[in-house]
């Protein structure tokens, strides 16, 4: 987002010209299940699929109707009032995604123009951006059917409508021919792709993918009401998959990211995790552990933003072992949980045989990002349960910012029956539980 922001800016443009139901709204989906609904009703043995639909992209709705007509003898104005209700009804109704680029575009350039130009007609876009409260960002909305225009004839009188010069806007479409016209015309275009104009090829300045993909997470477990996963009473999701193959790890069954797990959309998720908003007070909230969940990036981040804008506070668990590109993960995480395994690179890579690095890589994009960080490192009867490593840690922790808490955890035998069951060698077979008492004396080698 930021990079498209960025080129946005070195167009230095200041007015900005959107379609209505293309490029602001994802309504696309909607349109085709109110011609689905309609076409349904009126017609009972006609099958509406969506090649159906595609073929009525960029048709206006007289001719969407005048092919509608060929299906039967039906009454044109009475299929055109069901049509625009059904519409209506979904836009209103239907959890319609305002794009992120929309708000990213206002916030970076609060004192710009905005229009909206579309072949919506002025009631149907005037009640949506109403329900929506968006209403606010636009100088004019303009309908074609009411200028009695079509969207070309606007263009090529933009000046005239506006009173911007083309050389000073940029215009957002889902249509290539538009798209086309306004470059010819000397305005800066931005293509948008949304579900239905996949296979179409853009001649335009940018294009950004707003296809709605619903992003499904693999959850191993769930703890509705966690109270050692972060501050507070805590929803903990437990995400499948896991790089490391730490030797004391007691969640075997979360290794394989085809592992049994429970597959959910990020929205069903955060539907669970708000059922028990009430008991997160102050405090509390959504932690998401593993596992590693950063081995499910796309699913995290959106799990992540949905929480967010429901006000849920959010924790991340992890060992920091991803694919990198962190950043944007980050900017919607209230506190990262650092699982340390250990700071020395030939002990890290003998403890979880991995390489050092990826941690790293991890810690220093949570560095830049300032996110508040408490440190857990498990303590191991034989392998850094002494003074030394004590120290080692305590002075890798005082060289990080945000650092709130270092704790040590004492290792426990919990889940041995696990590799049992999962048929895998236990590396740590004869190592007794860690003292906890002594584990708390060494903890406060960190004070």
């Amino acid at each position: 987002m930021d990079q498209f922001l960025q080129e946005i800016n070195s167009w230095q443009r200041n007015v900005f010209v959107f379609d209505f139901d293309g490029t602001l709204l994802n309504s696309e989906p909607c349109h085709f299940l109110s011609h689905k609904k309609v076409i349904e009703e009126l017609f009972p043995d006609k099958i509406f699929t969506k090649e159906d639909f595609k073929r009525f992209i960029g048709k206006r709705d007289v001719d969407i109707f005048e092919e509608i007509s060929a299906c039967g003898n039906i009454d044109k104005q009475k299929a055109m009032a069901d049509k625009q209700k059904y519409s209506l009804t979904m836009l209103k109704k239907k959890d319609v995604k305002i794009f992120d680029y929309f708000f990213s575009i206002t916030k970076a350039f609060p004192n710009a123009h905005y229009f909206i130009a579309s072949n919506q007609d002025e009631n149907t876009i005037t009640e949506v951006l109403k329900s929506k409260k968006i209403y606010k960002f636009f100088d004019k909305v303009f309908s074609m059917p009411s200028l009695n225009l079509k969207k070309d004839q606007f263009l090529k009188k933009i000046k005239h409508f506006i009173n911007f010069s083309p050389e000073q806007i940029v215009l957002f479409e889902d249509s290539s021919s538009t798209l086309s016209l306004g470059k010819h015309l000397g305005v800066k275009t931005v293509g948008i792709k949304n579900d239905v104009n996949t296979d179409q090829k853009f001649d335009c300045d940018l294009v950004i993918d707003c296809t709605q993909k619903e992003i499904l997470g693999k959850i191993n477990s769930i703890e509705t009401m966690g109270l050692v996963d972060g501050p507070g009473i805590r929803f903990v999701s437990f995400l499948q998959g896991c790089h490391l193959r730490c030797k004391y790890c007691h969640n075997p069954e979360t290794w394989a990211m085809d592992g049994q797990s429970e597959e959910l959309s990020a929205a069903e998720l955060v539907k669970k995790i708000e059922r028990y908003k009430n008991y997160y007070g102050q405090d509390g909230g959504a932690t998401f552990s593993g596992g590693e969940p950063l081995l499910q990036p796309q699913f995290l981040l959106e799990c992540l933003r949905l929480c967010k804008q429901k006000a849920i506070n959010t924790a991340l668990d992890t060992a920091g072992v991803g694919f990198g590109d962190y950043d944007e993960i980050l900017k919607y995480v209230d506190l990262v949980i650092l699982d340390v395994k250990a700071v020395d690179e030939k002990e890290y890579f003998e403890l979880t045989g991995q390489p050092i690095k990826y941690f790293k890589q991890f810690l220093q994009a949570v560095q830049k990002n300032g996110n508040k960080l408490w440190l857990r490192q498990v303590i191991v009867p034989g392998i850094n349960d002494d003074k030394q490593h004590i120290l080692k840690l305590k002075e890798f922790a005082e060289k990080l910012k945000n650092v709130e808490k270092v704790e040590l955890l004492p290792y426990k035998t919990i889940g041995v029956h696990k590799y049992q069951d999962l048929k895998i060698p236990y590396r740590l077979k004869d190592v007794p539980e860690m003292d906890e008492e002594r584990c708390k004396k060494l903890e406060e080698l960190l004070k």
